[in-house]
């Protein structure tokens, strides 16, 4: 439990989701199942010349830090 452990997790991605309704999906994933469990959550994008690598945009605008 996070109140008796420090519990990171860390997603690397190339942001490029299938679709606008997977990125809501993940960010509801986000807030509901993972966020409340960790006491930190990392995101790192790597750039990648295939894909729109949106995601991270996407985060941005819809999970608070």
């Amino acid at each position: 439990p996070s109140d008796e452990w420090n519990i990171y997790a860390f997603h690397f991605s190339d942001g490029d989701n299938w679709s606008r309704e997977d990125n809501k999906a993940c960010a509801e994933i986000l807030h509901s199942r993972l966020l409340p469990r960790v006491n930190l959550f990392g995101y790192g994008q790597v750039e990648s010349t295939y894909g729109s690598g949106e995601f991270i945009d996407f985060l941005d605008e819809h999970v608070k830090s």
